[in-house]
């Protein structure tokens, strides 16, 4: 996963760099849009274990989220989304053929992501591809460890809980297909975070599992254009 995360990074990003250094800013519609967006989060994780009864499985965990777009030119655009994202974790232990209570660490939380995204027109003004860069802040709603397994012999040493809020870096790339006011995509986006969102390990077992804030998410996008409200044949026509 730490490929994918670097290869759309430097896609994205250079990319962007390129258009701006070179692409003169023409006047554009400067349409306003409304965007939909629901995907699944693969998320970074590193767990060691000498347990041979104890296996983690890796989820893929949701996301879904609206934002407002705002054209500033004929190639870049900003937007600002909230998204509800959910992260978690199973394991589970078997002894004696019997799956034992599993060991579940979650949290709900809500992503502020502040993007600036630009367009490189492939096909006829609409079919495009979309590099974008921004920030956002994860804020927790709820979180939980579930019981280990029901047994005294499994002691669980909690040494980092889910963080209440925490920053993040955020590149990615779309194809995006827009006709007259729709919009469709799929995305790819890349987070990044240094901090640590769980860390906890298996007393006296040599067992452990972490993550942090690092994932990568595979969206479909869906978008209405709602007025060209920058534009200047809006104010004109106030006049």
């Amino acid at each position: 996963m730490n490929r994918v995360l670097s290869r759309v990074s430097i896609i994205s990003l250079s990319v962007i760099l390129t258009i701006s250094s070179n692409v003169e800013i023409l006047n554009a519609q400067n349409r306003t849009w409304l965007n939909y967006e629901v995907g699944i989060s693969n998320n970074s994780q590193n767990w060691n274990t000498q347990l041979n009864n104890l296996h983690f499985q890796k989820s893929s965990n949701s996301i879904v989220g609206g934002y407002i777009e705002q054209e500033i030119n004929n190639f870049l655009s900003i937007e600002l989304g909230v998204n509800d994202k959910f992260y978690g974790f199973d394991a589970f232990y078997i002894e004696n053929d019997t799956v034992r209570n599993n060991l579940g660490s979650y949290a709900q939380c809500v992503q502020i992501p502040l993007r600036l995204r630009t367009r490189i027109n492939l096909l006829n003004d609409k079919l495009f591809l979309s590099p974008h860069v921004g920030v956002g802040l994860l804020v927790k709603s709820y979180s939980g460890i579930g019981p280990m397994f029901g047994s005294e012999d499994f002691e669980v040493e909690i040494k980092t809980e889910f963080p209440k809020t925490a920053f993040l870096i955020e590149t990615g790339l779309s194809l995006e297909l827009i006709l007259k006011s729709w919009k469709f995509a799929f995305l790819v986006t890349g987070n990044y975070s240094g901090k640590e969102f769980i860390n906890y390990s298996v007393k006296d077992k040599n067992t452990y599992f972490s993550t942090n804030g690092n994932n990568v998410t595979y969206q479909i996008r869906i978008g209405y254009a709602i007025s060209n409200f920058w534009s200047r044949e809006f104010w004109n026509s106030k006049k």
